[in-house]
C-alpha cells in the first residue's frame, strides 16, 4: 500500500502509548505556566483539549487545562512534583526576606545600645530633612553629651560605664514618640531626631529629656550610680544637611554645657 492510500483510507492513525504521558507532561508544563500568567479569577478561560466536548468537559473536571482521562500516574507526579518546587521557593524567598531584614537591623543597630548607630542615624537624618523641606514642616535635632560618664568608667571600668550607656539609651527610647528616632552617635554622646517639633518644641523636649537621663540609675556592684546630660537643640534649615545638623546641634550642646558650668562658678 502506498503512502498517499494509507493517508486515506480513512482509518485514524495510531500512536504510540510511549508518546502520550510526554504529550500529557508537555500539557502540563505549558499549562502550569499559563495558570501563572492567568491566575484565578482572570477573565480568561482555561485551555481545553481540543477532542474533548463542553458535556464532557462538566462530566471529568479538568486540572490545569489536563482533561482527567489524560491525567496519568505519570503527569500526576510531575504536576506534584511542579507544586512542590513551587511551594519551596516560596518558603526560600520567606527566609531570604527575613534574612535581608535582620541583616539590616544588625547593621543599622548601635554594637551596645538598642539605638540606631551614627551611619543609620545620619541616613535617617538626612531623610527626615528632605522630608521637612519638601511639604515645608519643622523637624528638630537634640544633642546630648553624659556629665559625669568619664568619672565611672574611671572609677568602676568600663563595664559599669557600658551599663550607664545602655541604661540612658533606653530611658530616651522609653521618653519619645513613635515617629522620633534615638542614636548614638559619639562614645557618650546620644542625639535625639524630633518630626513635626519646631525651636521651641525641640528646646522643650530637650529639657524634658534631660531630666528624664539624671533620674536614671543603676546599681552596680553594689553602688548606685547616675549621670546628668548637656543637651542643644537645633531647627533645621531647608539647605541643611546631616552632617550640617548635627554640628549644629552640638554647637548648641557645648554652648549650653558651657554655661551651665559658668553659672555654677
Amino acid at each position: 500500500m502506498s503512502f498517499a492510500q494509507h493517508q486515506s483510507d480513512g482509518k485514524p492513525k495510531v500512536i504510540s502509548p510511549s508518546l502520550q504521558p510526554k504529550s500529557a507532561l508537555e500539557r502540563a508544563t505549558q499549562a502550569a505556566a499559563a495558570a501563572k500568567r492567568n491566575p484565578p479569577g482572570d477573565t480568561g478561560s482555561a485551555p481545553r483539549h481540543p477532542e474533548v466536548s463542553e458535556a464532557q468537559s462538566a462530566e471529568k473536571p479538568q486540572v490545569l487545562g489536563i482533561p482527567s482521562h489524560e491525567l496519568t500516574p505519570h503527569v500526576r507526579r510531575a504536576l506534584k512534583h511542579l507544586s512542590d518546587q513551587v511551594e519551596s521557593l516560596k518558603s526560600d524567598r520567606a527566609r531570604l526576606v527575613d534574612r535581608l531584614r535582620r541583616a539590616e537591623e544588625l547593621a543599622d543597630r548601635d554594637t551596645l545600645v538598642p539605638v540606631f548607630n551614627r551611619r543609620a542615624f545620619e541616613r535617617e537624618l538626612n531623610r527626615i530633612i528632605s522630608f521637612a523641606h519638601r511639604y515645608e514642616v519643622q523637624a528638630s535635632l537634640v544633642y546630648f553629651d553624659l556629665d559625669g560618664f568619664k568619672q565611672i568608667n574611671d572609677r568602676f571600668g568600663h563595664p559599669a560605664g557600658d551599663a550607664i550607656l545602655l541604661a540612658v539609651g533606653e530611658t530616651l527610647a522609653a521618653n519619645i514618640r513613635e515617629s522620633d528616632l534615638v542614636g548614638r552617635v559619639g562614645g557618650d554622646e546620644f542625639a535625639v531626631i524630633l518630626a513635626k517639633a519646631g525651636p521651641e518644641d525641640a528646646r522643650r523636649k530637650g529639657a524634658q529629656l534631660a531630666e528624664a537621663i539624671s533620674r536614671t540609675e543603676i546599681t552596680y556592684q553594689g553602688h548606685r550610680l547616675r549621670v546628668g546630660a548637656a543637651y542643644g537643640s537645633y531647627c533645621f534649615e531647608s539647605d541643611d544637611t546631616g552632617e550640617r545638623a548635627l554640628s549644629r546641634a552640638d554647637e548648641a550642646m557645648y554652648a549650653n554645657k558651657v554655661g551651665r558650668k559658668i553659672q555654677s562658678l
